[in-house]
Protein backbone atom coordinates (compact mmCIF):
# COMPACT_ATOMS: atom_id res chain seq x y z
CA UNK A 1 0.00 0.00 0.00
CA UNK A 2 2.90 2.36 0.76
CA UNK A 3 4.22 1.90 -2.79
CA UNK A 4 0.90 3.01 -4.26
CA UNK A 5 0.89 6.06 -2.02
CA UNK A 6 4.41 7.03 -3.10
CA UNK A 7 3.55 6.44 -6.75
CA UNK A 8 0.47 8.63 -6.44
CA UNK A 9 2.47 11.34 -4.67
CA UNK A 10 5.07 11.36 -7.45
CA UNK A 11 2.39 11.51 -10.13
CA UNK A 12 0.65 14.36 -8.35
CA UNK A 13 3.91 16.28 -8.04
CA UNK A 14 4.73 15.76 -11.71
CA UNK A 15 1.25 16.82 -12.77
CA UNK A 16 1.50 19.96 -10.65
CA UNK A 17 4.95 20.77 -12.04
CA UNK A 18 3.95 20.35 -15.69
CA UNK A 19 0.66 22.18 -15.20
CA UNK A 20 2.46 25.22 -13.77
CA UNK A 21 5.07 24.97 -16.54
CA UNK A 22 2.28 24.94 -19.13
CA UNK A 23 0.75 28.08 -17.64
CA UNK A 24 4.12 29.84 -17.69
CA UNK A 25 4.64 28.84 -21.31
CA UNK A 26 1.22 30.16 -22.29
CA UNK A 27 1.91 33.49 -20.56
CA UNK A 28 5.27 33.74 -22.32
CA UNK A 29 3.69 33.04 -25.71
CA UNK A 30 0.99 35.66 -25.13
CA UNK A 31 3.55 38.29 -24.13
CA UNK A 32 5.74 37.37 -27.10
CA UNK A 33 2.75 37.78 -29.41
CA UNK A 34 1.98 41.21 -27.94
CA UNK A 35 5.59 42.33 -28.34
CA UNK A 36 5.77 41.12 -31.95
CA UNK A 37 2.47 42.82 -32.81
CA UNK A 38 3.71 46.07 -31.28
CA UNK A 39 6.91 45.85 -33.31
CA UNK A 40 4.92 45.35 -36.54
CA UNK A 41 3.02 48.57 -35.81
CA UNK A 42 6.19 50.49 -34.86
CA UNK A 43 5.09 50.81 -31.24
CA UNK A 44 7.37 50.30 -28.25
CA UNK A 45 6.81 46.80 -26.78
CA UNK A 46 7.10 48.23 -23.27
CA UNK A 47 4.04 50.43 -23.81
CA UNK A 48 2.02 47.51 -25.17
CA UNK A 49 2.80 45.37 -22.12
CA UNK A 50 2.26 48.29 -19.74
CA UNK A 51 -1.21 48.79 -21.21
CA UNK A 52 -2.17 45.28 -20.06
CA UNK A 53 -1.65 46.24 -16.45
CA UNK A 54 -3.60 49.51 -16.66
CA UNK A 55 -6.87 47.65 -17.14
Amino acid sequence: MQENHNYLAVLTSLYSFFYSLRIKMLVFLELHSIVETAKKHDKPPYNAIQTLFKV
